[in-house]
């Protein structure tokens, strides 16, 4: 498993919300699932970086799956909506 940490400061979120779909499909179609996130729903709980107002955690099969999202849209579609955006993908860890 691989999970992307996806963090933006939107400042007309119903253009974005608008926007939601189409990266939806990309995620769907390539296996992700959202664990967390949305709009104004992560804090900071410490450090001194501020947090955007859209963070978002998506779980992938694999890093394969991750990179045919970003081929299938996803690199575009950011650069599109939120070219200020970060996205950062990680290994997961095995449990025990």
């Amino acid at each position: 498993m691989v999970y992307t940490v996806y963090e933006a400061n939107v400042t007309d979120e119903a253009t974005y919300a608008k926007a939601l779909p189409e990266v939806d499909k990309y995620i769907k179609n390539n296996g992700g699932t959202r664990v967390a996130g949305g709009f104004n729903k992560a804090r900071l709980a410490e450090g001194k970086i501020p947090v955007g107002n859209r963070y978002v955690i998506i779980r992938w099969e694999g890093m394969s799956a991750f990179d045919r999202a970003e081929d299938d849209g996803i690199r575009d579609w950011i650069e599109k909506n939120a070219p200020d955006a970060r996205q950062i993908v990680v290994e997961g860890v095995e449990t025990k």
